[in-house]
């Protein structure tokens, strides 16, 4: 949710190109971190390990990391452009009525097989 909070307020952002968030991330309206492997969820004792079994993370480049975060001070007027695509991109396709109108095609989906 942070990431497309912060896309919706017209803000640039820096997020793992890998999971959930690229539905509505891609090259046009974030930067997109680079990764170095995916590593598999470590159980930690926490309730969260049966939600989380099987998944695996992103562990991101920090170098990669360095370079967009320079990116982004060095060429601010781009980032903001950056931030009112992603901003324009978030209320065409990802207003709170619009996903919950795709959960509920899909909850229809479930529910016909």
């Amino acid at each position: 949710m942070p990431a497309i909070e912060a896309m919706a307020s017209g803000l640039p952002v820096i997020c793992t190109a890998w999971s959930a968030h690229m539905e509505y991330m891609n090259h046009s309206n974030s930067l997109l971190l680079n990764m170095e492997r995916l590593e598999q969820v470590k159980p930690s004792g926490s309730w969260t390990d049966q939600i989380y079994s099987g998944s695996r993370w992103a562990k991101p480049s920090v170098n990669h990391l360095r370079i967009l975060m320079r990116k982004v001070y060095e060429n601010q007027e781009e980032c903001r452009f950056l931030g009112a695509k992603a901003r324009q991109d978030v209320l065409a396709k990802f207003t709170w009525q619009q996903s919950a109108s795709r959960v509920r095609e899909r909850l229809e989906q479930l529910v016909q097989r």
